[in-house]
């Protein structure tokens, strides 16, 4: 991932439709082998401006979801060489993997025959930044994970280290961790390279590490966890593009162009809009994934195009509130908005102004699920067949704000709405990708995390 916010505290669990979504994955895979996606636009204008949003009218999805695309964004082209590695079921979630893979090419995992030391382990979490609710949640997560198997005599020590965004201090860190002895290293990496170093001594040294948040290009010894960016903006388009009518005038926000997983979700939404010729692209604004940013180049581009603006298109974070209030602020007719990433603010604000919206769960806290999860399969001994574990995430539409909206929740909260669970999907989603274990997986309960505080 990188020092970026990728975006939502406990609510009920809402019971997830996994045998109907697997087949519904299955029907994905077959209409992607018959059809050739466009990923293309025409006639946009590229700036370094912000976007628009409000509430509408039109249909959100009414249940949260964890499927892929279900149409020709599905694209035979888009997927991955040596897809065969993937679970059956699951290869439909790496729609779009050349977009994600920023040049790590899908293979076997370099951990296929690695030997795990016994337990009690050393965990270690590896971080980027600290400087946004996202990453700082993310850390607490893991932090509270690994005491909860402290407890049980089966950890014996969590170690976390913060870059600040320094990527000679990181590789420093993670050395650091190596020599002190870490069993496991979860790392939140800069780029798919920057890190290579660090992960060929641990490796060397016998010690797991992976990439969580995105893909690394370390031949031979990159392993990685990570969302699939590309389907999650497939998804927040197609949605976005039902609720305008399938016309009019639209505005994307995009968060940092030069980061692999912002291309990817703009990438997604692209394909989404070549089959909507009625809606106009206007302009592309570059947020740098800060609200402060993405409103105040949002009110410059206001100010110089007269047009309604009828949709706005948001990934990351920061692009959902500060949208409706531009507009709003500027005498504009509202426009609809998809949030992203589940931050408990625009839950707040949805629910209060009885907003058209369309979301997806994707918060710091459940994402680390997703690591610790892989991490202590690992240790067990279990053998990952591939090197990229890719997973999709839950999507919200009007009809579930209620059931995930809490009483705490205020349009000024940091914290993030959590996915049934606590998780971005359940731990049996891991199964298929896994083979072998010679002891049974500890027991831990990532509901046990407050979003409130931690």
């Amino acid at each position: 991932m990188a020092a970026e916010e990728r975006g939502g505290g406990h609510i009920p669990r809402r019971r997830l439709r996994w045998r109907l979504g697997r087949h519904l994955a299955l029907l994905c895979l077959l209409v992607a082998a018959l059809a050739l996606g466009a990923c293309g636009n025409s006639g946009t204008t590229s700036t370094k401006a912000p976007v628009s949003t409000a509430g509408s009218t039109a249909a959100a999805s009414t249940s949260p979801s964890t499927t892929a695309p279900t149409d020709s964004s599905a694209s035979a082209d888009a997927m991955p060489a040596n897809i065969d590695l993937v679970p059956q079921q699951d290869r439909v979630n790496y729609v779009g993997y050349r977009y994600l893979s920023s040049g790590m090419e899908l293979g076997k995992s370099p951990y296929a025959n690695w030997t795990p030391p016994k337990p009690p382990w050393k965990v270690c979490y590896s971080a980027i930044t600290q400087q946004n609710s996202w990453h700082v949640d993310a850390m607490k997560m893991f932090v509270m994970l690994g005491n909860q198997l402290k407890a049980q005599g089966v950890v014996s020590d969590v170690v976390t280290t913060n870059s600040d965004g320094n990527t000679g201090v990181q590789i420093n860190q993670i050395n650091g961790m190596v020599s002190q002895g870490c069993d496991a290293i979860a790392a939140i990496t800069p780029s798919a390279t920057a890190l290579c170093p660090a992960f060929k001594n641990a490796f060397d040294h016998h010690v797991l590490i992976f990439s969580a948040e995105g893909s690394v290009d370390c031949p031979g010894i990159g392993q990685a966890v990570q969302p699939n960016d590309y389907i999650d903006g497939v998804k927040s388009m197609e949605w976005l593009a039902g609720a305008m009518g399938g016309k009019g005038n639209l505005l994307m926000l995009q968060g940092m162009p030069s980061y692999p997983l912002s291309q990817a979700r703009v990438a997604g939404a692209k394909s989404v809009l070549a089959r909507y010729p009625n809606i106009k692209l206007q302009a592309i604004l570059v947020t740098e994934w800060n609200a402060a940013t993405a409103k105040t180049r949002l009110l410059q581009y206001l100010a110089t195009h007269p047009a309604k603006v009828d949709g706005v298109w948001q990934e990351g974070c920061c692009g959902d509130i500060t949208s409706v209030q531009a507009l709003k602020q500027t005498g504009r007719p509202p426009a609809v908005v998809n949030g992203w990433g589940g931050s408990a603010a625009w839950m707040a604000f949805w629910k209060q102004n009885k907003l058209n919206s369309f979301d997806l769960l994707q918060g710091g806290p459940s994402q680390a699920v997703n690591y610790f999860d892989v991490m202590i399969r690992m240790l067990s001994g279990q053998k990952p067949k591939v090197n990229n574990l890719i997973h999709t995430v839950t999507f919200l539409g009007n009809n579930d704000v209620s059931n995930y909206y809490q009483g705490w929740m205020t349009d000024r909260s940091t914290a993030f709405v959590m996915p049934p669970g606590s998780r971005s999907v359940p731990s049996s989603y891991w199964n298929a990708f896994f083979v072998g274990g010679d002891r049974p997986l500890p027991k831990f309960d990532p509901t046990k995390f407050n979003p409130q505080n931690g």
